[in-house]
């Protein structure tokens, strides 16, 4: 059913959406999943997307290995370690332990908006000890970037 979608907040609108399909659109309403790999909540930021496009990015988030994820952080680690003491962690960041050390909070989905819905785009952002943040870049079906923190697909879609 297409139509309008009028947001509200205290009564006022904030927002009027044209041309929208209210069944199919959800909002950034308390939404998580739980990670396979992680074994963990992980909060979704998804206002304006489509159900179906949020399961699509979360199976390609959880089709993810463990191998993939221990080795491009590994390389971030070894990266930042060497401009920063990581010696304490060294230890613990051996081969897939480094996934002990990190901790995934919240998956922001890309709006497919005008947008084609197969091609899946989202940033899951949490923390690791070595890095001041840490995430997981997905951009057009392709891991962009695992490890420190940068909230931006561009930086890496341009392979700064």
């Amino acid at each position: 059913m297409k139509g309008s979608i009028r947001m509200k907040k205290n009564g006022k609108l904030i927002a009027l959406i044209t041309g929208a399909s209210k069944k199919k659109m959800k909002t950034d309403k308390e939404r998580k999943f739980r990670s396979k790999l992680f074994q963990s909540d992980i909060k979704i930021y998804a206002d304006g997307v489509s159900e179906e496009y949020i399961q699509k990015c979360i199976k390609f988030f959880d089709s993810i290995t463990g191998q993939q994820i221990a080795e491009r952080s590994r390389e971030d680690f070894e990266r930042l370690s060497e401009v920063s003491d990581l010696s304490k962690l060294e230890d613990a960041a051996k081969g897939d332990g480094i996934l002990d050390l990190i901790t995934l909070k919240v998956m922001h989905i890309d709006s497919d908006d005008g947008k084609d819905p197969s091609e899946i785009r989202f940033i899951v952002e949490g923390s690791a000890p070595w890095c001041d943040g840490y995430e997981i870049i997905v951009y057009d079906n392709r891991i962009l970037h695992i490890g420190e923190y940068s909230g931006d697909y561009e930086q890496w879609r341009n392979g700064e």
